[in-house]
């Protein structure tokens, strides 16, 4: 019995997990912020969902920002028990409640969302999947 539960688990780890557990371990964003670098300069804004984490902080890694300015530019709140959200930072938005408002006005925005929360005709670039 020891062995056959050996053997479930290590297929489940090795077969199953990476695919069922990848938004825990922020797969993706390393993907997503790449090709977004390479687009930006197409956009007014971008805008990236928080369902799977704070993703600001990858965006400043990964973009290299400088932390100047990060602190000339971030829209900073808190909330009520002290955590701090970073609403955005020069052109990337990062809304607590994905706001699809910036689509009807006339700006250029790029969404990076999941596929249950991109605006009705939004067209899909690519896709990051874990």
């Amino acid at each position: 019995m020891l062995f056959l539960n050996f053997i479930y688990f290590y297929h489940d780890y090795f077969a199953n997990y990476r695919y069922d557990y990848s938004g825990e371990w922020q797969y993706g964003y390393k993907q997503s912020i790449d090709y977004v670098k390479s687009v930006e300069k197409n956009y007014d804004y971008i805008q990236v969902t928080n369902a799977l984490g704070r993703p600001y902080i990858y965006y400043l890694f990964y973009t290299k920002t400088d932390p100047k300015f990060f602190s000339q530019t971030a829209s900073i709140s808190r909330d009520v028990f002290g955590f701090v959200a970073v609403n955005s930072f020069g052109k990337y938005i990062f809304p607590q409640n994905f706001n699809t408002d910036l689509s009807i006005s006339g700006k250029k925005v790029l969404y990076i969302n999941t596929p249950e929360n991109l605006p009705n005709k939004a067209k899909i670039l690519r896709k990051f999947i874990g």
